[in-house]
């Protein structure tokens, strides 16, 4: 079968759990043993015009790119280098049309598009870096209010059954003063990402469960919860408009989306709001913080200002939880700290609770700890991941409520982990003006490799060192329950 067949670059992955090993020549004892530290190829090509992806054996590589990757020990590199991309060209189309074997190399072809060219993606900062051609989603709902059951009823499938009519270009938008959200406060919103993975497919991580905290987000304010497959079509459409700008993998970069779901009907007076509005964004950004997956140094409240209390909203994704403790954050960053903790008094006894806005994890005897969840910790999805994450590898994970003076005399690390800030090392913390630094203010070994396993999955690495301890049936249960592929189907090779 003739094709236009060129591939266009090659990644290679995984290379830092080899270091520096000299380079001789490629047997294929050195390539067995490249493949068992969990080295991986890709190969980015186009076919007749269309973007495809292709993972590779490292067979198929040039001697060359193969002693290259075992001589700089980098943990991603890419080869563009015309000799090679000539050689892997020519290797690719034999065995896609090789007579017993091609149809099944062609079956692996995933179709990609292609990250933006004109976005450093190494380089952004966390905000929104929205280039002009950005879409975004906008659905309306209207709903009644049943007495009986004190809730709101209506359905954001019945009045929006056609999702291509909710996108829209991004841009500001124009709402009357006397919407609810405006004055009461009835806004509540989701934080998730998307990434692309080392073989080129696009994907979120555990769109499910921010589709549940969203449901339950909304039901505490007032308005209407949409189905989790509805949300999540919703989701898709907007990601998928916007895929260019889902940033390629190695960079600390990720599409963040942004759902946002406010009371926007036109009412005077604290009652149901007869309309709500869902808006879904997307930026590409970097780091949560400026200095990546490095410690930050953090101190509890100067005040007595908490981000919410018990029987508020601290369950839940509401927007008044975060900007309660802004006043506090802005002085701390002006002192040098990069975030608060958030403590809880209790006859006279302090207790920890949150990292700004992310959750509190310590590790004290080699066994992982965090506060139980309660109205004033948010049930973070990231949190949830680490924990079963620290489980699967057979780390001891407590959770529980522990006085902060017990945290900083014992634990030997400390992290933080969310949605935006993924896994956070803390190099110290500073509670009535006396700062406790943690394992010499550098990462910690089980900071590390919890990071490190999180990324690997997110980024679709399922043969990473990170992932060694997991049983494999307990590592395809997390693949199929927390990946979600955006574009289900593989179109088969032309």
């Amino acid at each position: 079968m003739a094709m236009n067949l060129q591939v266009k670059r090659v990644d290679v992955s995984g290379a830092n759990f080899i270091g520096l090993r000299g380079a001789g020549r490629m047997s294929k004892k050195t390539i067995g043993w490249m493949k068992g530290q969990g080295v991986r190829a890709v190969a980015h090509l186009e076919i007749d015009g269309q973007r495809k992806a292709l993972p590779i054996r490292l067979d198929d590589l040039p001697e060359s790119m193969l002693a290259h990757t075992l001589l700089t020990g980098f943990n991603r590199q890419s080869f563009v280098q015309p000799a090679d991309m000539a050689a892997v060209s020519t290797k690719v189309e034999v065995l896609l049309t090789n007579q017993e074997f091609g149809d099944k190399v062609a079956a692996r072809l995933i179709d990609e598009a292609a990250p933006a060219d004109d976005i450093d993606w190494s380089k952004l900062p966390f905000d929104l870096n929205l280039p002009e051609r950005t879409t975004m989603y906008v659905a309306k709902v209207r709903h009644t209010y049943d007495a009986k059951k004190n809730t709101v009823r209506g359905s954001w499938e019945a009045q929006n059954p056609d999702h291509s009519k909710c996108l829209f270009p991004f841009s500001d938008t124009l709402e009357s003063p006397a919407a609810q959200n405006k004055h009461y406060g009835q806004l509540c919103f989701e934080g998730i990402k998307a990434f692309r993975t080392i073989d080129g497919r696009l994907v979120i991580f555990r769109l499910r469960e921010n589709a549940l905290r969203l449901q339950r987000s909304a039901r505490r304010l007032g308005m209407t919860p949409a189905s989790v497959e509805w949300y999540m079509e919703a989701i898709r459409q907007a990601v998928l408009a916007n895929k260019d700008l889902i940033p390629p993998p190695g960079n600390m970069a990720a599409m963040y989306i942004r759902p946002v779901q406010i009371g926007s009907g036109k009412r005077l007076g604290v009652k149901e709001a007869g309309e709500e509005t869902l808006m879904i964004f997307v930026s590409p950004v970097g780091p949560y913080y400026p200095n990546g997956f490095e410690p930050i140094k953090i101190r509890t409240p100067n005040s007595s200002i908490r981000r919410s209390g018990n029987g508020l909203t601290g369950r839940v994704k509401a927007a008044g939880n975060y900007v309660m403790g802004l006043i506090e954050l802005i002085f701390a960053k002006k002192q040098g700290f990069n975030e608060i903790l958030w403590i809880r008094n209790h006859n006279g006894q302090y207790y920890p609770e949150e990292v700004g806005t992310s959750n509190l994890f310590y590790v004290i005897d080699g066994e992982l700890y965090t506060p139980e969840l309660s109205d004033t910790i948010l049930p973070g999805v990231t949190r949830d991941s680490i924990i079963k994450l620290a489980r699967a590898l057979g780390i001891k994970v407590h959770e529980g409520e522990m006085p902060l003076t017990e945290v900083l005399a014992r634990a030997t690390e400390v992290f933080s982990t969310g949605t935006a800030a993924v896994v956070t090392p803390v190099g110290s913390i500073t509670h009535l003006k006396q700062e406790v630094i943690f394992n010499e203010g550098k990462v910690g070994w089980m900071t590390q490799l919890l990071y490190n396993a999180l990324v690997a999955l997110q980024e679709g690495r399922f043969d990473d060192p990170a992932l060694d301890g997991i049983s494999p049936d307990l590592l395809e249960e997390f693949k199929a329950d927390w990946i979600f592929y955006l574009e289900q189907e593989r179109q088969p090779a032309v």
